[in-house]
C-alpha cells in the first residue's frame, strides 16, 4: 500500500520505472529491453551440429532439385563438417567469450521468478522496447472487467462459451475447411493479456491476443497474404484510375513517404491550405462482424477475376508476399471461393482464453491477429472508394479532388488542402458504429506516423520535421539495439545509417535535420557506438546519398565534416 510505484488512480502498482527491480544485475538488463539479446558461452558442439544440420538440409533440397541422391553430398557433408568443426576450435583459441550469461545464475534466476509471480511483465503500448510491471492481480482483475467476466460487468464484443479448451480444439479441427492450415502440434487458442498506456491519464490499458503456437496460426498466416494480395491489386487498380481522371480513391498510406510525397508535391505546385488529423476510436473492436465480411468479400470480388487472376498463389507460409495466378502451381492456393470461405470463417470463430475460460469474440478483431491490419485497411477502404465514386457519379469532381491528399495509415487520418471536407462528409464516409475524433485543433499544424507538419505562414508551403509521440511519454525511452547485444556490431552502426537516412527524408527543413542528427548521435553513443566510427559512417552517408542537397548545400566533404563535427560537439 505504501510502494511509492503505485498508481493513484488504480491503487495498484502500474510502472515502467524499473528502479523498482532491486537486483543491479535485473535491473540493467530489463533497461536494455526485450530484445536484448545476452552474450552466452560458447559452445562448440551445439554450434558445430547446428551448422552441419543447416547444411545436411540444404543438400536434402539440392538433391530434390536436381533429381540426385542425397548419398551424392555425403562427402561434401564430410568435409564440411571438418572444416566447421576445426573453424571453430581456431575461433573458440583466439576469442573468449563472456562468462557471464547472468539468466543461468540461481539467485538471477530466483528473483526473476519472484517478479513473474508478483506482477506481469510485458512492453508499453505505443513504446515496445520498454517495460512495463503490473501487479499480477490488477491485471487478471481488469482483464476479467474488460471481458465481462465480473458480476455486474457487460461486454458485448465477448461471449462466454462455457467450453474447455479441448473441446473447442476439438470443434476446430473437425469444422475447419482447411485441414492443411491447422497445427496439430499446437493445440491451443490465443490467450488475451493487458499493456498498460503509461502515457495516458489516468493510465489505460490495451488488450493484446497472442496467437503464438496456436492451433490456427498457419490459417491466419494464410489469410494475411491472401488480404494482402487483394489491397495490392486494389492499390494497382486505384492507380490506373488515378491516372485517367486524376482523382484519388485509395488513401491507404503503406508508410510515411507516402505522406511526404504527397507533402513533396503540393509544396512544388500549389499552396499548403491546411492540415487536420483524425483517430478511430477502438476501431479494432467496433467492427460489426456483418459489415466486415460484406466490405472484405467486396474488396475480394473485384480483386479476382476469370482471366490472370484466378488463384492467389504461394509456396509457404512464410513468405511475405502472395500472388494472383491463372494456374493453381503453388503448394497453397486460393481461388475467390475459398478466399471468402477463409476468411468469413476465421471472423465467426474467434476463440480467445482469460485462464481457463473460452471466450467468442462476436465484434470487432482481435488486436494481435496477423490479419487485423489488412482487415481494418479493407473495410475502410471500401467505404472511402465508394464514397469517392458517388462523387464522382454525381459530378461533384471538385469535392472529390479536396480528398486527393488525404492519407490514412490503419485508424489514423490526415487531409491536407481539404477544406475541412472530411470532417464535413466523414459520418456519410464511413459504416454506422465507427466514432472518428479530430486530434489536432490548428488545422495550420498536425502530426501523422513520424513527420510533424506546419504550414510556413511566411511562403504557405508545409515545413515537415522528425515527430515522435513518445518523447512526451515522461520516462526514458529505449531506442535501438546496444552495441553490448549478441549481434554484429555492423548491424547497429547499420541502424545509425539508416536512421540518418529517413531524418533527411521525414526533414525539409536543415535547422530540424541537425536537431534530429544531434540527438541521434547522442543516442547511439549512449549505446556503445564509438564516436569517430559514427562520424566517419555519417559523412560518407552524407556524401554517397548526396542528403545536403536537399537542403541547397553544396556537398563539399571538408566543409561539412567542419560544419557537423563542431555542431554535434555543441
Amino acid at each position: 500500500n505504501s510502494s511509492p510505484y503505485k498508481d493513484s488512480n488504480h491503487d495498484h502498482i502500474i510502472t515502467g520505472n524499473l528502479v523498482i527491480i532491486e537486483n543491479p544485475v535485473l535491473n540493467s538488463l530489463f533497461k536494455l529491453g526485450p530484445s536484448h539479446r545476452t552474450i552466452p558461452n560458447l559452445d562448440i558442439s551445439t554450434v558445430h551440429k547446428q551448422l552441419v544440420d543447416d547444411f545436411k538440409s540444404c543438400t536434402a533440397a539440392w538433391s530434390r532439385k536436381f533429381y540426385v541422391s542425397i548419398h551424392v553430398f555425403t562427402p561434401l557433408i564430410d568435409y564440411f563438417s571438418c572444416y566447421c568443426l576445426d573453424r571453430l576450435h581456431l575461433f573458440a583459441n583466439k576469442f573468449h567469450s563472456k562468462d557471464n550469461p547472468c539468466l543461468n545464475e540461481p539467485t538471477i534466476k530466483d528473483e526473476l521468478k519472484l517478479l513473474h509471480d508478483t506482477y506481469l511483465i510485458t512492453p508499453i503500448d505505443k513504446a515496445s522496447s520498454n517495460i512495463a510491471l503490473t501487479c499480477k492481480w490488477y491485471s487478471i482483475y481488469v482483464t476479467c472487467k474488460e471481458l465481462g467476466l465480473l458480476p455486474n460487468t457487460e461486454n458485448n464484443t465477448y461471449v462466454n462459451t462455457h467450453l474447455l479448451e479441448t473441446e473447442v480444439v476439438d470443434m476446430i479441427q473437425d469444422s475447419f475447411p482447411f485441414k492443411n492450415l491447422v497445427d496439430n502440434n499446437n493445440q491451443k487458442i490465443p490467450f488475451i493479456y493487458p499493456i498498460p498506456k503509461l502515457h495516458k491519464s489516468p493510465i489505460k490499458f490495451r488488450f493484446i491476443v497472442s496467437g503464438v503456437n496456436t492451433i490456427l496460426k498457419p490459417a491466419q498466416k494464410a489469410c494475411t497474404l491472401i488480404l494482402k494480395s487483394v489491397q495490392t491489386q486494389h492499390k494497382f487498380y486505384c492507380d490506373l484510375l488515378y491516372s485517367f481522371t486524376g482523382i484519388k480513391r485509395m488513401w491507404i498510406a503503406n508508410n510515411f513517404m507516402d505522406i511526404i510525397n504527397s507533402i513533396e508535391s503540393i509544396n512544388k505546385n500549389s499552396l499548403a491550405r491546411d492540415t487536420e488529423s483524425y483517430d478511430f476510436s477502438t476501431l479494432y473492436t467496433n467492427l460489426n462482424h456483418d459489415s466486415l465480411i460484406s466490405n472484405i468479400n467486396w474488396c475480394i470480388d473485384k480483386a479476382f477475376n476469370s482471366h490472370n487472376r484466378v488463384f492467389v498463389t504461394f509456396h509457404s507460409l512464410t513468405t511475405k508476399t502472395a500472388r494472383f495466378s491463372i494456374n493453381p502451381h503453388s503448394k497453397f492456393n486460393f481461388n475467390i471461393v475459398d478466399s471468402k470461405i477463409l476468411h468469413t470463417w476465421l471472423v465467426h470463430n474467434t476463440y480467445i482464453k482469460c485462464g481457463n475460460i473460452v471466450l467468442l469474440q462476436k465484434i470487432g478483431v482481435p488486436i494481435g491477429d496477423n490479419q487485423a491490419p489488412f482487415q481494418a485497411n479493407l473495410v475502410l477502404y471500401k467505404d472511402e472508394f465508394v464514397f469517392i465514386e458517388n462523387l464522382c457519379r454525381n459530378k461533384q469532381f471538385n469535392i472529390a479532388r479536396t480528398f486527393n491528399h488525404t492519407h490514412r495509415y490503419l485508424d489514423d487520418i490526415n487531409p491536407k488542402n481539404n477544406y475541412s471536407n472530411f470532417n464535413l462528409f466523414k459520418d456519410r464516409i464511413y459504416s454506422p458504429g465507427l466514432i472518428i475524433n479530430k486530434e489536432n485543433i490548428d488545422n495550420g499544424r498536425t502530426s501523422m506516423l513520424e513527420i510533424d507538419m506546419f504550414i510556413d505562414k511566411s511562403t504557405n508551403k508545409f515545413t515537415t520535421f522528425l515527430y515522435d509521440k513518445r518523447d512526451k511519454f515522461g520516462f526514458p525511452i529505449v531506442k535501438y539495439p546496444s552495441i553490448k547485444s549478441n549481434i554484429h556490431r555492423n548491424t547497429v552502426y547499420n541502424v545509425f545509417i539508416t536512421q540518418v537516412i529517413r531524418y533527411s527524408r521525414v526533414c525539409n527543413d536543415l535547422k530540424y535535420f541537425l536537431v534530429a542528427l544531434k540527438n541521434l548521435f547522442i543516442t547511439m553513443t549512449n549505446k556503445g557506438c564509438k564516436r569517430h566510427v559514427l562520424l566517419k559512417k555519417l559523412f560518407k552517408i552524407l556524401v554517397d546519398k548526396d542528403i545536403l542537397t536537399k537542403f541547397d548545400i553544396t556537398p563539399n566533404y571538408n566543409s561539412m565534416f567542419y560544419v557537423l563535427s563542431s555542431f554535434l560537439r555543441k
